[in-house]
């Protein structure tokens, strides 16, 4: 499970002038759905107004993003299938409008959007072997193991996107983030 509540809190950081949040999703997705109703109480918990940009396709997007020219001061995106194959129509949508875009994982991220908290898939598989290795060695069984969530998340900024859209990083941020580029997808 992405850590939807951090990834919101990214907003207050780097975006600290933003009142409206945009969630752009697939209403077809159900993880999506799960995510943003998450990111939708952790966003009205820190006061900000929100509005949901949902796609049924990926044809929406374009459309979809134009109208919240104007009427969101930063985008939301979780980790989505549909959105995340057209992440570069996103993000070049929302930078002529100078929205910012804060993403679910590191892919988006790289695809264009801000900046994310993300899982750390290396130590992801190492909780998953531990895992794996009790069950295996007879300790535990299936059944008996409960979900497991990682605590710690990576923090990816995407250096790109900071200068096109003139956000300023703070320190406390600085320190820890991975900075990446946007990879372009275009063909």
């Amino acid at each position: 499970m992405a850590p939807v509540k951090e990834q919101i809190g990214l907003i207050k950081k780097l975006v600290p002038e933003a009142k409206k949040a945009a969630f752009l999703y697939c209403s077809a997705e159900a993880n999506s759905v799960l995510q943003v109703k998450q990111a939708r109480l952790a966003a009205e918990a820190q006061g900000f107004e929100t509005m949901d940009a949902t796609v049924s396709e990926s044809s929406e997007i374009r459309q979809v993003v134009e109208s919240l020219k104007g009427r969101a001061d930063v985008i939301y995106v979780p980790t989505d299938n549909i959105i995340s194959a057209s992440m570069n129509t996103v993000s070049m949508v929302a930078n002529e409008a100078k929205i910012p875009v804060i993403v679910g994982e590191e892919a988006l991220c790289t695809g264009g959007g801000l900046a994310t908290y993300g899982i750390n898939y290396y130590r992801l598989g190492k909780q998953t072997a531990k895992q794996a290795e009790e069950i295996l060695e007879g300790r535990k069984k299936i059944s008996e193991l409960p979900v497991g969530y990682q605590d710690q998340y990576d923090l990816i900024i995407n250096e790109d996107q900071v200068k096109k859209l003139g956000i300023r990083v703070p320190d406390e941020l600085k320190k820890t983030a991975k900075f990446v580029k946007t990879q372009n997808k275009s063909k």
